[in-house]
């Protein structure tokens, strides 16, 4: 697990995507779909850490683009010197979660955002979106690998802070009940790492994100009732 100690670059996802083009396989990353991402993302202020192009091995030509920033020195900073100017659609359609990270001493849900170390936001093709947008709730991802862990009370907070900031309306209860209940059975040495609604693509689904040994996966999913089709986990080696 990467920590604070590593060497972290802010950096134009635009550039890289150029510079590394020869690399992206055109067989999983068309060309033609490429150059679009790379047309959105010159748009993009060089603020971000990591990136990802998405493709699909389905033989759906889409390819998404994700980016993440992470709480490193002079991170926030420089994200809330990028939000004093006018921004893109891609980072528009973020704005609230990303000024409410840069300055979280000003902001209501300042005890969510200040233990986010990570934010991921993910635009898909067209790009004509809101991006998909991820906060990390496990302040120990990024960060102090020491930092306690947090209470099932605190991450069902953050997740709901989260919710809150990205679409300015609380989270169902219903749903932050189930979370309640598959996070408070995860088994030791698991861990939640994000939560994010599905929302900007038009789902009505929700997605957990969840760090667990291969061992437990199964007792897990029997614990909280599991409804989809365990067989493949099953026939792991």
């Amino acid at each position: 697990m990467p920590t604070m100690n590593s060497k972290l670059v802010q950096f134009s996802i635009a550039a890289e995507l150029e510079a590394h083009r020869p690399l992206w396989p055109a067989a999983l990353l068309p060309p033609d779909r490429v150059e679009a991402a790379c047309a959105a993302a010159s748009a993009l202020p060089p603020i971000f850490h990591w990136l990802i192009l998405e493709g699909r091995l389905s033989g759906d030509p889409q390819v998404d683009l994700m980016a993440s920033l992470v709480d490193a020195p002079g991170v926030r900073r420089s994200v809330a010197a990028a939000l004093e100017r006018p921004q893109s659609p891609l980072i528009e359609g973020a704005r609230p979660l990303l000024e409410a990270w840069a300055r979280p001493a000003a902001h209501p849900h300042r005890r969510c955002m200040e233990n986010t170390p990570v934010l991921w936001l993910e635009w898909d093709a067209p790009f004509d979106r809101p991006p998909f947008q991820l906060p990390c709730i496990d302040r120990r991802f990024w960060g102090d690998p020491s930092a306690p862990a947090a209470g099932v009370d605190e991450l069902i907070e953050m997740i709901a802070d989260g919710y809150a900031l990205t679409f300015g309306a609380p989270y169902p209860a219903t749903t932050l009940a189930l979370f309640r209940r598959v996070i408070a059975a995860l088994p030791r040495g698991a861990r939640a790492l994000a939560a994010a609604s599905l929302r900007p693509r038009g789902v009505a689904r929700e997605r957990l994100f969840v760090s667990v040994p291969q061992a437990l996966v199964l007792p897990w999913l029997d614990r909280v009732r599991w409804p989809g089709d365990l067989a493949p986990l099953r026939a792991w080696p």
